[in-house]
């Protein structure tokens, strides 16, 4: 059978390799230059952000060995973890209680 998958995020990828592996002919369309959908980044101020709160570490193994199985592993980019919040222009990091007391956006 033909499939089309609108999509090349983690559940349209996942579901075109299941597909492809049970002898469909399977083609994922995706109108971002990239793979990943909502688990990306976007430039913002010279740094990478999370485009939506979707993201994985590298201790994810059940993913990330499915990855390595799909043969797309090479498309991942790590960055380090940098928790912060992005108000008037800046990334300010909100990671410990120190920094949030001086966090302008939430007056104490």
């Amino acid at each position: 059978m033909k499939v089309g998958i609108v999509g090349a995020g983690a559940a349209g990828l996942a579901a075109a390799y299941d597909l492809a592996r049970a002898g469909h002919d399977v083609v994922v369309y995706e109108s971002a230059p990239f793979i990943g959908g909502q688990a990306s980044t976007i430039p913002v101020g010279g740094h990478p952000l999370e485009r939506g709160y979707h993201h994985l570490f590298t201790n994810d193994r059940a993913i990330l060995d499915l990855m390595d199985e799909m043969g797309i592993s090479n498309a991942m980019e790590w960055y380090p973890s940098n928790g912060g919040t992005y108000v008037d222009g800046g990334l300010h990091r909100t990671t410990r209680a120190f920094y949030l007391l001086r966090f302008s956006a939430i007056p104490l």
